[in-house]
């Protein structure tokens, strides 16, 4: 996850970078955890904006996302729903194989 803060010109004037996971739990197949990435990303954010000791969160006019995400799936319930074949095929970090994006 990457988090740039510009000026009102384009201009970077901080950034930071969270490093997260990537499962291939066989070949052509990439699974994340859409709950890392939302962790990571707040990190990331206050990461940064903790660089600019001279700029107030108050005075930010807009905020933009873009992902390389291409499926976030849930439930019925908004609980998070894996699309693979079996919990088995995820690997050996079990505990991550809910909420994951394609």
């Amino acid at each position: 996850v990457r988090v740039g803060i510009c000026d009102q010109f384009g201009n970077l004037q901080a950034s930071s970078v969270e490093p997260i996971k990537t499962n291939n739990p066989r070949v052509d197949f990439y699974e994340q955890s859409s709950d890392e990435i939302w962790s990571k990303l707040c990190l990331a954010s206050k990461a940064t904006l903790a660089k600019l000791k001279h700029v107030s969160p108050s005075s930010i006019k807009g905020i933009g996302f873009d992902a390389t995400c291409s499926l976030v799936v849930l439930d019925k319930d908004n609980e998070p729903l894996s699309v693979s074949e079996s919990i088995e095929a995820m690997g050996p970090d079990k505990e991550d194989t809910e909420n994951k994006h394609w």
